[in-house]
């Protein structure tokens, strides 16, 4: 059995299995190797993404910029990112395009993260602003110095949302036109639902070659941010919100919904939604992702380094957990590098 079959009957395995666990990652069991020919010490976890070096394949999903708070916030990251080797996302970027006065919440990125991976954010029905093109994707990229730019689509957030975007008719046209002229790859990111099947083939199509999952891991907190809104409204809008709060695709099969179909030279897959140890990385892997995304995780530690203004302190120790938890997950599965981390590595079930 080949890799992509084996990664086809592990999908269909998965739809009829009851749920465990939200993003799935409990269904998915890594070869226990009591006997490992391995060298714990020796054990390699870097790898490369982007043109990057990483020191693990993780990369901070980051949030929004605009306030000095989350200034403070962006510094955290992006000082523990440079520190520890890893890569640095951050959040929607649209707020500083229509106002330069609020980027210094962004360039900090840049200056404090100067040599790490850093990927620019911005979603993609934007695009469909007469104002916004190709040269606000560029200025987006320029602002952190990004190696990349994620466009994201919050579909369900935007059709549940009384001002929202809820035309995306030929956005993926408008991505296919800007590919050649965005400075940058760019990266097409879900919004905590995951990806389809036919969402991979469709980004493949117009020439996609990198895609940040985001999967679904357990009530939508977008589609609550929407809820909440409408709680003293009508029940009518209230109780919509309310029924689509688990709508979306696991992780654990957004990832083999792409990896499935697309080799790593056709596809390379950012695994994020849910990932909260160093196991769930090593399953992400050995799904077929390149990296994953954790987001957040870190929010909370950094606020937790803004309030006791000791440095990144918290953050740190993060990134060093989810560190030894994989180191020890390869080494028990018998992995030496990131790259012996394939589907065979995984318990048939």
């Amino acid at each position: 059995m080949n890799t992509l079959e084996k990664l086809e009957e592990i999908r269909k395995k998965l739809e009829f299995r009851p749920k465990i666990d939200e993003a799935s990652f409990s269904k998915i069991r890594l070869k226990d190797y009591t006997i490992p020919e391995v060298d714990y010490e020796s054990i390699d976890l870097s790898t490369e993404f982007l043109g990057k070096k990483l020191k693990i394949p993780l990369v901070i999903l980051g949030w929004t910029g605009g306030s000095e708070y989350v200034k403070q916030i962006n510094e955290i990251l992006a000082e523990t990112a440079e520190r520890m080797g890893i890569g640095f996302g951050c959040g929607s970027q649209y707020a500083a395009i229509e106002n330069p006065g609020i980027q210094n919440s962004f360039t900090v990125i840049k200056d404090l993260a100067p040599n790490v991976l850093k990927i620019a954010n911005v979603s993609a029905t934007h695009l469909k602003k007469e104002n916004f093109g190709v040269e606000e994707l560029n200025k987006c990229i320029d602002m952190i110095d990004a190696d990349a730019i994620a466009l994201y689509f919050d579909t369900l957030e935007e059709v549940l949302k009384p001002e929202g975007e809820k035309n995306f008719k030929g956005l993926l046209e408008k991505i296919k036109e800007s590919i050649p002229h965005v400075k940058k790859p760019i990266i097409v990111k879900g919004y905590g639902d995951g990806i389809t099947r036919m969402d991979a083939i469709a980004l493949h199509d117009i020439g996609i070659k990198y895609i940040d999952i985001s999967g679904y891991a357990g009530p939508n907190k977008y589609v609550i941010e929407e809820y909440n809104l409408y709680k003293d409204s009508y029940d009518f809008s209230r109780n919509i919100a309310k029924v689509f709060q688990k709508w979306g695709t696991s992780t654990v099969r957004s990832i083999l919904n792409v990896s499935g179909i697309y080799d790593n030279s056709q596809m390379k897959i950012i695994a994020s939604g849910g990932i909260r140890t160093g196991i769930n990385i090593a399953k992400c892997i050995c799904l077929g992702a390149n990296i994953a995304g954790v987001a957040s995780p870190f929010l909370k530690t950094a606020e937790k380094d803004v309030e006791n203004g000791k440095g990144s302190l918290q953050s740190i120790r993060l990134i060093k957990t989810f560190l030894e938890e994989l180191k020890i997950a390869m080494f028990v599965s018998g992995s030496e590098t990131i790259s012996d981390l394939t589907v065979d590595k995984i318990e048939s079930f």
